[in-house]
């Protein structure tokens, strides 16, 4: 015989929690990526968190979901830049040889 897996309620006792966390934003890092939109350039990250340097790495696979995490955060910084100025396109980013991110506004 099947194990119980679960009971049925009445709607009005459902009991919901809240979904996912709110989004956390480093406003230094806001303020220079607007600063590099807004003059139609390229805002180059330097040092801190957002640096991902190969030889801190000890694989490839490693160092490649490194550098996917930074830029899916600045991503996340940049749409906000795009939003909340009403701008068009996309965020690009790329990678100098130190591990520097590199964000513009594509297109």
């Amino acid at each position: 015989m099947a194990e119980e897996l679960g009971e049925i309620i009445d709607l009005d006792a459902q009991v919901i929690g809240p979904r996912g966390q709110t989004a956390q934003y480093d406003d230094a890092l806001i303020a220079l990526i607007r600063k590099a939109y807004k003059a139609g350039k390229v805002a180059r990250i330097d040092g801190g968190k957002y640096t991902v340097v190969r030889a801190e790495y000890e694989s490839k696979d490693k160092y490649d979901n490194a550098k996917q995490a930074v830029g899916a955060e600045i991503r996340k910084h940049a749409y906000r830049v795009i939003a909340e100025d009403g701008l068009a396109g996309k965020p690009s980013i790329n990678w100098d040889p130190e591990g520097r991110p590199q964000v513009s506004l594509k297109g």
